[in-house]
């Protein structure tokens, strides 16, 4: 079973993965968009619906403390 300090440091390494896999994401589209002839540049924003917050960080927090439990 996993420490409380480890939960925090998967916590934070997946959601800093989600983050770089976001950012490419963002990148490729505006790259694709931009390599369209008639525009000149865009700016692409990344939107969730429902919004994020930082209750749903919690919730995330939860889950891996459920796999942590469960030996997984």
């Amino acid at each position: 079973m996993g420490t409380h300090s480890d939960l925090k440091t998967l916590a934070f390494k997946v959601i800093r993965i989600r983050s770089l896999i976001a950012e490419a994401l963002l990148n490729e589209v505006k790259t694709a968009v931009e390599s369209v002839e008639e525009v000149d540049s865009c700016r692409v924003d990344l939107v969730f619906d429902p919004p994020w917050s930082k209750e749903k960080l919690s919730e995330e927090l939860n889950f891996y403390k459920t796999l942590s439990k469960s030996n997984i």
